[in-house]
């Protein structure tokens, strides 16, 4: 996980939003539950312009994290 967390980091900074939805997605085969894999899905599908795939990324994270809602879930689907 901290390595794919390094990954997804530095792709998402460095706005390389292909490499980081086909990260994502390959994290999310290996690890389905992993809430970060989703919201690093969101921010990338958001940031190619696939809306819809973006919504159900960020809440299936807050499904998987319901903690994360008022933090991160919440300000992403208001934007």
């Amino acid at each position: 996980f901290p390595d794919f967390a390094r990954r997804a980091r530095r792709l998402l900074d460095a706005g390389d939003a292909s490499k980081l939805l086909a990260l994502a997605d390959a994290r999310i085969k290996e690890a389905p539950g992993d809430p970060f894999a989703h919201w690093y899905r969101a921010q990338a599908a958001q940031r190619l312009g696939d809306l819809a795939s973006a919504l159900l990324s960020i809440h299936r994270a807050g499904e998987l994290s319901p903690h994360w809602r008022e933090n991160f879930i919440e300000p992403f689907v208001r934007t």
